[in-house]
C-alpha cells in the first residue's frame, strides 16, 4: 500500500431501493462507485473512531453523539426498514466509512462519524443521487478554519466547502426513477435551492451548525466562528423555530371553532423534511371540567408514499406519490377545525413532530417517536344560545 494520498470514490446510498426502475445512466454510474469502493476495502488507513477525537475534540464528540449523525446506523427506525432493502445501499450513507474498514477497526459500526465529514474532498450533487470522496488513507483533517495549524496526531487543511449546502446534498438529496415515474425520496437539497434561504446564501451549515465562540482543541485558546455539532439535537426550541403558529377559538351554543394557522417562517426546507414518513401534526382537544377528552381532530402534514394499491408505504417499498401536504418555505396552512364541548371546558392545542408515520410504524412495528413542538390551553365558557360567542386566542409556547 502507498502512502501516497489515494482518492477513494464511494456510492451515493441514501435510498435502499435496491436496482429496480433505475435509468441506464446513473444506474451504471452507481454500480460503478460502488465496485470501486468495494474493491478499497481495508485501505481507510487513518480512519478514527470518535472516541479517539474525542481524546482532543471532547466537547464536539459529545454533541456528535446526541446528533442523527451519531444515530445513523443504530436507529430501529433504520434498522427496520434496512432489513427489508438493498443494506449495501443504505450504509453508504448511514455508515459510510464500514466499507472501506477491515473487519475488526474500533471504527466500524460508528455510523457518520468524524472521519465520515472531515475527510470528506468533494461531492457530487445529483437528484439521481449523487457521490462523495473520501481521503482516509493519509493523516489530513478538512475543515472551514483556515488558520487551523498541523499538528502531531493529523495534518489540518482548509476548506471553504465546509460551509456550503453543496457539502450536504450527497446524502439528503434523492429521486428515485420508478418506470419512467419519479418517486422524491431525500429532497431537502433542491427544496433550499428553491428558498428564500437558498436565495440570499443561507446554508445547510448556518442553521443546523450555528457557530459559537469556544475552544476547537484541548488547551486550545477560545475562539469564535466555530460551528456547533449536535445539528439541533441539544435544543429543543431548534424544530419549533422553524414555524409561526396562531389559533384563536369561538365558543358557539354547541361547538367550539378553533382556527388555526401554522406558517414556516424560517426553515430554508419543506416542514416535515428529509424521510419521507414524517409528519407535522396540528392536534387540537376538548376536555371536560374534570380533565376528560371529549372531542379532538388533527391535520398532518407530510409527503405520503404509496405502493402499487394505492397504500401507504415506506420509501423502499413506494412507486407513487399518494399526497404531499408538506408546508413549503414561507407557506402558512390555514385551518377551521369544529369541536363539541360542554358547557364548560378546557381546549388543548399542540404542535407535534413524528418521526414516522403512525401507519408506516405500525406497518415495521415501531413507535411514533411523537415530540411536541409547541402547546396552548384555553378555558373555554361557552355562551348561551342568544348570545353570540366570545373570540380568543390561545397563547402557544414552546414545549418543556
Amino acid at each position: 500500500m502507498s502512502w501516497a494520498r489515494a482518492t477513494i470514490v464511494v456510492a451515493l446510498v441514501t435510498g435502499c431501493h435496491g436496482a429496480r426502475g433505475r435509468d441506464g445512466g446513473d444506474a451504471g454510474a452507481l454500480a460503478s462507485m460502488a465496485d470501486t469502493s468495494t474493491s478499497e476495502a481495508g485501505t481507510a488507513l487513518f480512519a478514527n473512531p470518535a472516541s479517539r477525537c474525542g481524546e482532543c475534540h471532547g466537547a464536539f464528540e459529545g454533541q456528535w453523539r446526541r446528533s442523527a449523525h451519531g444515530h445513523s446506523q443504530t436507529t430501529p427506525a433504520y434498522l427496520a426498514m434496512r432489513d427489508h432493502t438493498d443494506a449495501a445501499r443504505c450504509d453508504g450513507c448511514h455508515a459510510p466509512l464500514d466499507r472501506l474498514l477491515p473487519a475488526d477497526d474500533p471504527a466500524r459500526g460508528d455510523g457518520v462519524n468524524c472521519d465520515a465529514c472531515h475527510t470528506l474532498g468533494e461531492t457530487t450533487p445529483r437528484r439521481s443521487g449523487g457521490g462523495f470522496t473520501l481521503h482516509v488513507d493519509d493523516m489530513t483533517k478538512f475543515g472551514p478554519l483556515c488558520d487551523a495549524k498541523n499538528n502531531y496526531f493529523h495534518k489540518v487543511q482548509c476548506s471553504s466547502f465546509y460551509g456550503q449546502s453543496e457539502m450536504c446534498a450527497s446524502c439528503h438529496w434523492m429521486v428515485e426513477r420508478i418506470g419512467s415515474d419519479e418517486l422524491p425520496v431525500f429532497t431537502e437539497y433542491e427544496e433550499w435551492q428553491s428558498s428564500r434561504q437558498g436565495a440570499i446564501g443561507i446554508s445547510c451549515q448556518d442553521c443546523h451548525m450555528p457557530e459559537e465562540s469556544t475552544a476547537v482543541a484541548v488547551g486550545a485558546r477560545r475562539r469564535g466562528g466555530v460551528a456547533h455539532h449536535d445539528f439541533g439535537a441539544d435544543n429543543p426550541r431548534f424544530r419549533s423555530s422553524a414555524l409561526t403558529v396562531h389559533a384563536s377559538i369561538e365558543a358557539r351554543p354547541a361547538t367550539v371553532l378553533v382556527k388555526a394557522s401554522v406558517r414556516n417562517e424560517n426553515a430554508g426546507h419543506d416542514v416535515p423534511t428529509g424521510l419521507p414518513e414524517r409528519r407535522l401534526v396540528l392536534r387540537v382537544t376538548a376536555l371536560d371540567a374534570s380533565g376528560r377528552k371529549i372531542d379532538g381532530a388533527e391535520r398532518s402534514y407530510g409527503r405520503v408514499l404509496v405502493d402499487g394499491t394505492g397504500e401507504p408505504a415506506p420509501f423502499y417499498a413506494a412507486t407513487r406519490i399518494g399526497a404531499d401536504t408538506r408546508i413549503m418555505p414561507d407557506e402558512t396552512r390555514d385551518e377551521s377545525i369544529e369541536l363539541s364541548l360542554p358547557t364548560a371546558g378546557e381546549l388543548r392545542l399542540e404542535v407535534v413532530w413524528q418521526a414516522i408515520a403512525p401507519t408506516i410504524a405500525n406497518k415495521l412495528s415501531l413507535p411514533t417517536g411523537e415530540v411536541i413542538l409547541l402547546h396552548g390551553a384555553s378555558k373555554v365558557d361557552k355562551p348561551g344560545s342568544r348570545h353570540p360567542g366570545a373570540v380568543a386566542t390561545i397563547p402557544l409556547e414552546v414545549a418543556p
